[in-house]
């Protein structure tokens, strides 16, 4: 069976809205500005990794990586509390 195009909306590529550019670039501002670790870290963490996998990755334990993970999170609200308020 082959795919009718004409049978189906093809939605248009939306571009985001403003706020959400200027998120995503604080975000990668403070992402940037993290160790290499820690953005190894975040990277798997954000690729949906199971703190066994990164564990195994990254040659860590499951509790560091969880320790290491609520650590560097919390670092990361602060960040960008303040970087959004200045």
């Amino acid at each position: 069976m082959q795919f009718d195009e004409s049978q189906h909306d093809i939605a248009p590529e939306q571009s985001s809205p403003p706020e959400m550019e200027e998120r995503l670039t604080m975000l990668r501002q403070v992402i940037g500005k993290c160790p290499p670790l820690d953005r190894a870290l975040l990277l798997l963490y954000l690729d949906d990794r199971s703190y066994r996998e990164i564990a195994s990755v990254l040659g860590l334990t499951e509790t560091n990586v969880a320790t290491k993970l609520s650590r560097l999170k919390e670092r990361l609200r602060r960040e960008l509390t303040d970087y959004a308020n200045n």
